[in-house]
Parts: C-alpha cells; structure tokens; sequence
C-alpha cells in the first residue's frame, strides 16, 4: 500500500509498506520530475519528494527491487496543494499620491494575476489584470 502524507503545495511524504525480499525501492513520478530524497536506491519505506508542482495530479508508483528484479509497482494518484496567497508589497520608492506598483512572488504555473481594489468598507473601485 502507498499513501501520500503532509501534501502541500510544493511537497509531500511518500510512504508504503516494506516488501520482503527487497533490498531497495525506487519512485517513478508522473509528470516527471521533483527532487528525490534519494534519487537512487531508498533503503527504507518512505521518501520527501519536493520541487512538486502547486494543484497539480501526479501518478506516483513505487518499485520494490531485489538483486535479481523487480516488482510490479504499487500506485497512487494524488494532487498537491493549493499554492498559498499572495503577498503584496509596494515596490520601493514607488508610493506615490494617486499611484502605487505592487510586486509579488511569482505562481508556478499562473497566466495572469488580477488585483481588485476596494475601499476600507469594501467597495469595488477598480479591478486590475
């Protein structure tokens, strides 16, 4: 049994259950390719993979190897977080009296950003793409 834990937006926690005979196990990742703990053989029954895409399906399938084979594979579909919110900042130097320009941390993955300005009651003033 494989089951995915801690899934965040950029990570999660791989496990399965040991199989007998099996001197080491290896990961395949679809779509390919995130960090590896250990990119090679994994001497034990879990492993961090990282540098995942945010809100993303991956097909993940762990192989159980012995001198001689290998297993089938066991398989797990799973989707990874949400990435978190923005945070918007001004821009040095650049907070004037009817202007301001935001700068933010790039969305893996994101078209375009859009930015809705409203009152401090919550009135729509302006929207922005």
């Amino acid at each position: 049994m494989v089951q995915a834990e801690q899934v965040a937006s950029k990570s999660l926690l791989l496990k399965w259950n040991p199989v007998e005979g099996a001197n080491f196990y290896r990961i395949e990742v679809t779509p390919c390719c995130p960090r590896i703990e250990s990119d090679s053989k994994i001497l034990v029954t879990q492993s961090w993979l990282e540098d995942l895409m945010p809100n993303t399906k991956y097909n993940l399938t762990v192989f159980a190897h012995n001198d001689v084979e290998r297993s089938l594979g066991s398989n797990l579909n799973v989707k990874t977080a949400l990435p978190p919110p923005l945070y918007l900042r001004a821009a040095n130097g650049t907070v004037g009296h009817t202007s301001i320009n935001l700068e933010w941390e790039r969305i893996v993955g994101a078209a375009k950003y859009q930015i809705s300005v409203r009152t401090l009651n919550g009135e729509q003033i302006n929207s922005y793409s």
